[in-house]
């Protein structure tokens, strides 16, 4: 005996119904696991864009513990979010060959609405 074919599709309803239950959890990525030292004097870039970089393959949360992490020129990526703890500073650095400079470029309005619209990027930092 066979099954009505809208019996089969009740049955798929309720598996995706139960799946959709299922907390997704992100990837969470620690600068400090990346060689960033929270000392407000170690030059952290490099360790920080690692972190953003691993992050942006797959998606997930950048996450800066407790501390002060001194940093240059960082490109966000999109699909992470930037998550600094309470008690976290991402402190720019007062040196000027610690940013790096590419030039600047004139974008119309119609694609810099183009480059935000893809950008899929959160910061947040609790209160």
């Amino acid at each position: 005996m066979q099954r009505p074919k809208w019996k089969n599709l009740n049955y798929c309803f309720w598996f995706l119904f139960l799946l959709a239950g299922f907390p997704v959890r992100a990837n969470t990525y620690s600068v400090l696991d990346f060689g960033a030292v929270a000392d407000a004097k170690t030059q952290n870039t490099k360790a920080i864009q690692k972190a953003i970089d691993k992050c942006a393959e797959t998606g997930g949360i950048v996450f800066f513990p407790k501390g002060t992490f001194l940093s240059g020129t960082i490109y966000l990526k999109s699909n992470i979010l930037l998550h600094l703890s309470p008690m976290a500073v991402l402190k720019g650095s007062a040196l000027p060959q610690d940013y790096l400079f590419t030039g600047l470029r004139i974008l119309s309005a119609a694609r810099q609405k183009h480059l935000f619209s893809e950008c899929r990027l959160s910061v947040a930092k609790p209160r």
